[in-house]
């Protein structure tokens, strides 16, 4: 009796390891390279840098793994991959009924398991058959069928910024509500540090929106350790204390303590960041000079030189988005899920600074 069912079992294991590697998706791991240069095979290298505006998928599908939503055809392509997916799909549940069924016919010695085992089988096959069948008909009789030519046009939406609103702790008198005016301070403070460092002074006016734009951490915690409103504090590392209280405030005339970011919420994590470009202490001891970074031109001239130091204007898109996350936060990349957001948040500021900036915005 053993030697029948192992009989019968071993063609039945055979078969399912043949289907299921017939049927089952796969696709090769590459390198950390950028989407679309020589040595990204496909456009499905695992690693890679997406374009701007592109998504990384968090299960990649095979010959997807970064989803740019931009071409107006862009959903049609992401429904013709799921396609051939769902017939995978199909074929790997029907042979686990096969063998779900072939176990029971095998392995029972009662004629209504042996029949019902036998109608599991014929259940996958018949189901197997009509999803392979359909898609084989329809792609003998035109393969245009199997396509869906979904174009969702895409929509322009112009944002003008005129103001920077800042919050009370990023400026020197604690006005609240103060405001950086984009045409007057924002432009040429962002003009000045570009010609100096020769890069595009839409992306510093895109960083400094982004940066000060937060104004739940941009400045609503004393230096000193004060709990706000919020209960926040800035938790600020002893290193960074020590420069701002000791050293920087008495060279610019400020008093201890002043405003600065809030560290956010997790316990371990640190804020201070000063000023509308949001440097720490330490790092501002390095960029700024010695002046203010309470100061719109010195911070712009600050994030400037380190942007410049970190690898903006490399010819390497890899260089160019690190130095952008090494702005943010020097232990990410933007492919990692805060990373990502970063990056297309500033990227999305620059695209509207660049319309701004050729409309005249800037003068």
């Amino acid at each position: 009796m053993k030697k029948d069912i192992f009989k019968k079992i071993i063609p039945l294991a055979c078969l399912t390891f043949f289907l299921v590697n017939l049927f089952t998706p796969f696709h090769s791991v590459f390198a950390q390279v950028q989407c679309g240069s020589p040595q990204a095979v496909g456009p499905n290298a695992v690693g890679c840098i997406p374009a701007p505006g592109s998504y990384q998928l968090l299960q990649p599908l095979p010959d997807l793994t970064y989803f740019n939503p931009t071409p107006t055809d862009a959903f049609g392509k992401y429904l013709n991959i799921l396609i051939p997916m769902f017939i995978g799909l199909c074929a790997v549940l029907a042979v686990v009924m096969i063998v779900i069924g072939g176990i029971e016919y095998s392995t029972s010695e009662l004629i209504s398991s042996k029949e019902a085992g036998i109608e599991k089988i014929k259940g996958a096959i018949l189901g197997l058959l009509l999803a392979l069948g359909a898609y084989v008909i329809l792609k003998e009789i035109n393969p245009d069928l199997l396509k869906t030519d979904v174009a969702i046009e895409g929509v322009t939406v112009n944002v003008v910024v005129k103001d920077f609103i800042l919050s009370s702790g990023q400026t020197i008198d604690g006005k609240p509500g103060s405001k950086v005016d984009l045409k007057t301070i924002g432009c040429p403070a962002a003009t000045a540090a570009g010609s100096t460092f020769k890069m595009d002074r839409a992306l510093l006016l895109a960083v400094f929106q982004q940066e000060s734009s937060q104004t739940i951490n941009a400045g609503g915690c004393l230096s000193d350790g004060t709990p706000n409103k919020s209960g926040q504090t800035a938790n600020m590392y002893p290193e960074d204390v020590s420069y701002l209280k000791n050293t920087l405030l008495p060279k610019i005339g400020k008093s201890w303590p002043v405003y600065v970011s809030c560290a956010s919420s997790g316990g371990g994590n640190h804020g201070g960041a000063m000023g509308p470009m949001q440097f720490l202490p330490n790092t501002w001891k390095t960029y700024g000079q010695g002046r203010s970074p309470w100061d719109i031109n010195a911070a712009m001239m600050a994030a400037a030189a380190k942007l410049a130091h970190d690898g903006i204007i490399s010819r390497s898109a890899w260089d160019q988005n690190q130095a952008l996350m090494y702005y943010f936060d020097k232990g990410q990349t933007c492919t990692a899920p805060d990373g990502s957001n970063y990056c297309q948040s500033v990227e999305g500021h620059k695209v509207n600074f660049q319309k701004q900036i050729a409309d005249g915005v800037c003068g």
